[in-house]
Order: C-alpha cells, then structure tokens, then sequence
C-alpha cells in the first residue's frame, strides 16, 4: 500500500508498507547507515536533489519506507533566490 499526504503546506509526505516478513535487525541497520544496494542508495540521491528525506523502519510485521519533500514556497514562473532548476528523470 502507497500512501501520499501533504501534512503541511511545505511538505510532501509518500509512505509505502508492503506487509510481510520485515528484514533483521542487522539489515535494517546496515542500511540505515548507508551501507544499503544500489536501488536504496538510487533513491536517496534523487531525493537530495529535492532536499528530501527518507526513512525505512522494520520490524515482524513488514517494512515501511516513508519519504518526504520539501516543496518549495515560489510559484511556477516565479524565480526564487539562490535556487537551480532540478532536473531527473522518473
């Protein structure tokens, strides 16, 4: 299950919780260090190109992967100070 919420105006919140089996607590830290596959590390670059953020929890009951994104307070058109244009592709 996918959830996507905008619990304040600045942020955009995604959470994922498939169920399952959950990983161990030695996995679970490995990655939560940075020692992770491709595909996490992957994710984590694309999200710091949108000053994001994610978070993985786990336990019996299966793994969350929750992810949030600034959003910024400028409107389409309007060019903010100091800023640069992302670019990435899905």
């Amino acid at each position: 299950m996918i959830e996507v919420t905008r619990a304040v105006l600045s942020e955009l919140c995604c959470s994922s919780w498939p169920g399952g089996q959950g990983m161990s607590a030695q996995r679970l830290a490995d990655i939560q260090s940075g020692g992770s596959g491709v595909g996490i590390r992957g994710m984590r670059e694309r999200l710091s190109q949108f000053k994001g953020e994610m978070r993985i929890e786990s336990d019996n009951t299966g793994t969350r992967v929750f992810v949030s994104i600034r959003i910024p307070n400028s409107t389409p058109g309007e060019d903010a100070p100091n800023t640069e244009p992302i670019q990435t592709a899905v």
